[in-house]
Formats: structure tokens, C-alpha cells, sequence
């Protein structure tokens, strides 16, 4: 078996179409947390919204440069 090390992640794999499926796996796998998190995120962030709007707390405006 051979070892690969893309950004911190350790792979073993036998061949090249083996790896590719690999990655793929652990690609859907990040992708997953990801999304799983930004749920969370934005659960929290809309409880924040409602206690600043209970408190009368102004929302700050983001500084979005583009």
C-alpha cells in the first residue's frame, strides 16, 4: 500500500483509480461536516439575532469588501 498526505489527511491506497475513490470518500466526508456546522452556525447566530433584537441591541452591519 501506498501513503499519501494531502492537506494533513492521510491516505493509503493501492492505485490510482483506488486513491481517486479515496478522496472522493473523504471529500463527501469534510463536505458533510461542513454542512453539518453551518446549520449549527446558523442556529446560533439566529438565536444571537433574537436576544440583541430583545435587548434592542442594533445589528451591525458586516463590512463586506468586494
Amino acid at each position: 500500500m501506498k501513503k499519501i498526505d494531502i492537506e494533513g489527511i492521510s491516505i493509503s491506497y493501492k492505485d490510482a483509480p483506488d486513491l481517486n475513490q479515496k478522496v472522493k470518500t473523504v471529500l463527501s466526508k469534510i463536505a458533510r461536516t461542513r454542512e453539518k456546522l453551518q446549520e449549527e452556525f446558523n442556529g446560533v447566530r439566529k438565536k444571537e439575532r433574537g436576544l440583541r433584537k430583545f435587548l434592542g441591541i442594533k445589528e451591525e452591519k458586516e463590512a463586506v469588501a468586494a
